[in-house]
């Protein structure tokens, strides 16, 4: 009997339902239960402007509207890469690599 005949094309939509209704389960006892929330792009840049490394990003006026661009369209709209480059030593230096390569600044 193939997967896609009468019957296992059922049991295919039946396995997607599954997985669908799962995790929306999921999501729910995140939510509502362990009280587990998204965080919001306000709360990581605040977290991410008292970083030191961060201070001395700002002050280099190239890297400043660098970031302010990137916070508008870029990398640092994402609140999950952003609390990965706080917490992340590698993902800092890369996304310093990639900020100094796009803005064409030598070491």
């Amino acid at each position: 009997m193939s997967l896609f005949s009468k019957g296992g094309s059922a049991m295919l939509f039946f396995l997607i339902v599954t997985v669908l209704i799962g995790a929306g389960l999921l999501q729910l006892v995140k939510r509502y239960i362990f009280r587990i929330k998204e965080p919001s792009l306000d709360e990581v840049w605040e977290e991410l402007g008292v970083q030191p490394w961060y201070q001395v990003w700002i002050k280099n006026d190239q890297m400043k509207a660098y970031i302010i661009k990137s916070k508008q369209n870029g990398l640092l709209a994402d609140p999950y890469y952003v609390k990965r480059i706080i917490r992340h030593t590698g993902t800092r230096e890369g996304f310093f690599e990639f900020m100094e390569k796009e803005l064409g600044i030598q070491k």
